[in-house]
């Protein structure tokens, strides 16, 4: 790690990762490699598998402020948000011009049409704009997650290999697509919006649903 290699970084810690799928900082060091090697998109729900896993804590905020940035929904600042020791050797001995810039890397990428994903961004921010519907934070970030999960799907058509697609994608679609999706959006923010910790102190149920729900797939109520 000391050494800026990314790619024996990400090796190491898809290797941890196999082993132990409960450890956040294997994922949360994985999607700030990815996001410095470019793979930003795939960064996006790596930064959201660690804040699943740990949500409260200094390092997810920071985590979670990192995400917004790759999600377009917030500039990228000119000093990177705070990281760990680790991470931040890791970027200190990497290339200046690796450092993700405004405009991300559009490249096609392991069957990842990486424009689509942008574009998709981009018509939902200009979409809220113009609707004067920018001023919420919160919102724009779960109106942005579901535009770049829709325009995955239809990038998921043809039958594609990898982590990312047989188990980040399959995942994050599946939140989407029940009854929990504005609890988890909630769940995994609450270190970064305090009106996300009030709603989740005020709502017990539903928050226990859908932990029940991720835990163990079964589903009692709705949010």
């Amino acid at each position: 790690y000391k050494k800026g290699d990314i790619d024996k970084t990400l090796e190491h810690v898809s290797r941890a990762i196999e082993l132990d799928k409960t450890n956040s900082g294997a994922f949360l060091l994985n999607a700030y490699a990815q996001r410095d090697k470019g793979l930003w998109v795939r960064s996006i729900y790596s930064f959201q598998l660690f804040l699943l896993l740990e949500p409260d804590s200094k390092r997810s905020k920071n985590a979670f402020e990192e995400m917004l940035q790759t999600m377009l929904v917030k500039p990228v600042t000119e000093k990177p948000v705070e990281r760990s020791f680790i991470q931040q050797q890791l970027l200190r001995n990497m290339p200046e011009n690796s450092v993700q810039q405004e405009m991300p890397p559009l490249s096609t990428e392991e069957g990842l049409n990486r424009k689509i994903i942008y574009n998709a961004i981009k018509f939902s921010m200009d979409s809220l704009k113009a609707a004067k519907k920018d001023t919420d934070v919160y919102f724009v970030f779960t109106e942005v997650n579901k535009a770049i999960l829709s325009a995955l799907e239809k990038e998921s058509g043809a039958l594609k290999s990898g982590s990312f697609w047989t188990f980040h994608y399959p995942f994050f679609k599946s939140i989407l697509n029940s009854n929990h999706y504005d609890t988890f959006c909630r769940y995994i923010s609450v270190s970064y919006f305090p009106e996300s910790l009030e709603w989740w102190e005020n709502n017990k149920t539903d928050a226990e649903n859908f932990i029940n729900w991720f835990e163990n797939g079964e589903d009692n109520g709705k949010n």
